[in-house]
């Protein structure tokens, strides 16, 4: 009786064993439940992932035509010639700078192919806004107020024509500079040296600026006259 049991005791437990699976075989999943599995959702989120960004030419392409595209915009800023404001902002109804208004100084000279350059500064030490001509009537005259035997002509370009109404605003404490290019002097050298002789508007409103020169450019053409071309004023 005990051999009986013990023999039906190890068949059930054979058939209730789970089967060992073959080392190279792999499981096989129904396609029925392919969408249940971790490989099913990564596949999913890869093609969303792909579907959401551009493929590798389109991407380097977008970036290439970016960039060219700055490019271009910054290479044309900075080759582009800015708009000289005339006017600071200052309240339009300022007054024009009169020459107790201002403290003016000579700033130096530089050489210039065979002629000089130089310039004038001026300040404003009124206390109030005022506005200046843009383009400076000055001369060069000696010690005695004399001026000098030159002939004068304004320097622009085509963003800045000569415009004898046009203005420039100075705020307070402000200082605004204009230049001179001298050439061809073939006279005596100035023995007082020379000044700068400015006009404001007002009956006889000046400013005189001592330079410390005495001569200009190289004399080139003795038979010509001596030249100045001048600049008109800016702000820094």
């Amino acid at each position: 009786m005990k051999r009986t049991l013990l023999i039906l005791l190890v068949c059930l437990c054979s058939a209730c064993s789970p089967a060992i699976s073959s080392p190279t075989a792999s499981p096989s999943i129904p396609p029925g439940n392919y969408s249940a599995t971790k490989l099913y959702q990564l596949t999913a989120e890869l093609l969303t992932a792909t579907a959401l960004s551009p493929k590798n030419d389109a991407t380097v392409n977008a970036i290439v035509s970016t960039k060219y595209a700055m490019g271009t915009a910054m290479a044309e800023t900075m080759t582009a010639i800015p708009t000289l404001t005339l006017t600071a902002t200052i309240p339009p109804l300022s007054p024009k700078c009169m020459a107790h208004d201002l403290q003016a100084s000579f700033t130096g000279t530089n050489g210039a192919t065979q002629s000089i350059t130089f310039g004038v500064s001026v300040t404003n030490v009124k206390g109030s806004p005022c506005f200046l001509p843009l383009w400076p009537q000055a001369v060069l005259v000696d010690a005695s107020g004399n001026a000098l035997d030159i002939q004068y002509s304004f320097i622009g370009h085509d963003n800045l024509p000569y415009d004898a109404h046009a203005t420039l605003g100075l705020p307070v404490d402000k200082t605004a500079y204009f230049g001179f290019q001298w050439g061809n002097w073939c006279m005596p050298a100035v023995v007082a040296g020379v000044f700068v002789r400015v006009s404001l508007p007002g009956d006889g409103d000046r400013l005189n600026i001592p330079t410390g020169l005495t001569a200009g450019g190289v004399c080139n053409a003795s038979s010509s006259p001596s030249w100045v071309g001048v600049f008109p004023f800016t702000l820094p």
